[in-house]
């Protein structure tokens, strides 16, 4: 039975139950009524007469939210028939495959049209409007491809020729200036049960919308070292210049929205490895959300060309995690190297001071601030970081 069908079933049913509640309403006002004249004296019909009423006017409600639920149904009926026309044109022009990128978006639209039809009907029995999704942990056990479809709806037009223009990404959280998207290796769709998932944090100026291809970019070279999805999370305002990153505020409040985010990854993917890299400013993010009550759910914590670590120490962090690690890499060259000391900084102590604790690179790197990001000694060992083989 197709969904369009079901919905129509159902649809029916609620509307017979309605009629049904109805008639009987228009049966008891009407004998109520008929009571009063009926010539009969005393107390008695007259009581009977006012219950009868009192019992038609409390049917009358229910038929009408049963009225209202079966066009809510009919509604989502006719959005699923027109997509299931859709998908089936779609597998015929395609020659019967079953999981190309638009039969993906449009299974993706079906069950967002489900969770929103869902929603809808609570709101309409419960009479609260439930506020609009914001974080990922709001779409529950929803599948990413609908997700992405529900943010595409809502988010601006910048966004949705982001999305275009990347069209491996996946939207899981969008708001007014903020973007988190899964990245997954090139060539690849989004696993559903991946060994390892690598959230990226970058830092100064990364809240500007222009900024955002280039962290998808990074994400996506991320996802091809590791071998698995890699998360762009732009989901702070950044601070928009250097001048400006001296401020902790902005990575106090980021932190515990990153720490949020974790949490509800850890849900979706359980049995994934995983880890946060934490980039110039977004280190301070990271350290901040590790350093948060509820701490972070990482296995692996990687802080990169930091300004500060937030903790004095590795063992500050509050990580969750199979036996977490923390790391640390600074480019010899990275102008950042001269913000932090081991003894402290505007933003804590310098995470690759040898007193501070967390694991080193094994090769260095060389260059200013962006060079990481050309260099595969930089990728190799995050690689192996996310999947385990990098030692403590």
């Amino acid at each position: 039975m197709t969904t369009s069908l079901a919905l129509r079933r159902a649809a029916g049913a609620l509307d017979t139950a309605s009629g049904t509640l109805s008639k009987r309403s228009e049966r008891l006002t009407h004998d109520g009524a008929a009571l009063l004249w009926s010539g009969l004296s005393g107390e008695a019909p007259l009581v009977a007469s006012r219950n009868l009423q009192h019992y038609a006017r409390q049917l009358d409600p229910e038929a009408q939210q049963m009225r209202l639920a079966a066009g809510l149904l009919h509604t989502y009926a006719e959005l699923h028939a027109r997509l299931e026309d859709l998908e089936g044109r779609a597998v015929l022009a395609l020659g019967g495959a079953a999981a190309t990128p638009l039969l993906i978006a449009l299974r993706g639209i079906g069950d967002g049209l489900d969770w929103a039809c869902a929603r809808s009907i609570d709101a309409l029995c419960t009479g609260t409007l439930p506020e609009p999704p914001k974080w990922l942990g709001d779409f529950e056990d929803l599948g990413v491809d609908a997700i992405h479809e529900l943010n595409l709806v809502t988010s601006s037009e910048f966004v949705q020729e982001l999305a275009r223009a990347n069209s491996d990404i996946r939207l899981l959280e969008v708001s007014e200036g903020r973007m988190v998207a899964i990245v997954p290796p090139p060539g690849e769709p989004v696993a559903t049960e991946p060994a390892s998932i690598t959230t990226f944090i970058e830092g100064v100026g990364s809240a500007e919308p222009e900024k955002w291809q280039r962290t998808i970019d990074r994400t996506r070279q991320i996802a091809q070292a590791t071998g698995g999805p890699a998360i762009a999370w732009a989901g702070y305002a950044a601070p928009p210049g250097l001048a400006h990153g001296v401020h902790a505020e902005p990575a106090q409040r980021a932190g515990r929205d990153l720490s949020r985010f974790q949490r509800s990854l850890r849900q979706r993917y359980p049995e994934a490895r995983q880890t946060v890299v934490g980039y110039s400013y977004g280190s301070v993010v990271a350290g901040s959300a590790a350093t948060q009550p509820e701490g972070l759910a990482a296995d692996d914590l990687v802080l990169l060309g930091s300004p500060g670590a937030v903790a004095e120490s590795a063992r500050d962090y509050r990580l969750h995690g199979d036996d977490p690690q923390v790391h640390a890499l600074t480019a010899k060259g990275d102008p950042i190297d001269a913000v932090a000391s081991p003894w402290g900084g505007i933003h804590g102590p310098d995470p690759t001071s040898r007193g501070f604790g967390a694991s080193p690179w094994p090769d260095p790197v060389y260059g200013d601030h962006g060079s990481y990001f050309s260099d595969p000694r930089f990728f190799s060992h995050l690689g192996d970081i996310a999947r385990g083989k990098a030692g403590g």
